[in-house]
């Protein structure tokens, strides 16, 4: 299945579902599936403090690499939230204190009733760990 969202400032991404999840490519936006498990590191000096955090965050959604764990994927799908979704509460949500989650720095970020949660690969990459919507 292929198709097509919205970017930033109005720029067409292509993406397509396969078996293990989803893939897409923009103007100014690669997303990538990573493996299950996986161990996220960053060579940056962690944890930031939530308004750096928010500042690399939207940088990273301009200009950088975003890559979805394939739990972060699962769990999007089960509480309905899409990509588009996710980059909203990114974008516009509130980031918590960092926390040390197996050996990585993980970054809370929530919108009303819609969490997102990523790890900083480097400056301009990051990966969506897991998300999920409260239940009312």
């Amino acid at each position: 299945m292929t198709g097509q969202m919205r970017g930033p400032k109005g720029s067409a991404s292509r993406w397509a579902a396969g078996r293990r999840g989803v893939i897409a490519t923009g103007e100014s936006r690669r997303i990538a599936v990573t493996a299950r498990h996986a161990v996220y590191w960053s060579a940056m000096d962690e944890p930031l403090k939530p308004s750096d955090a928010k500042a690399l965050i939207v940088s990273i959604l301009d200009t950088g690499r975003v890559e979805f764990s394939a739990h972060a994927l699962k769990e999007m799908e089960e509480d309905g939230i899409t990509i588009p979704e996710a980059f909203g509460v990114l974008r516009g949500g509130v980031v918590e204190p960092a926390e040390l989650v197996r050996g990585s720095w993980r970054y809370r970020v929530r919108r009303t009733i819609a969490y997102v949660v990523v790890a900083f690969r480097e400056e301009d990459a990051m990966v969506v760990v897991t998300a999920w919507r409260r239940q009312r």
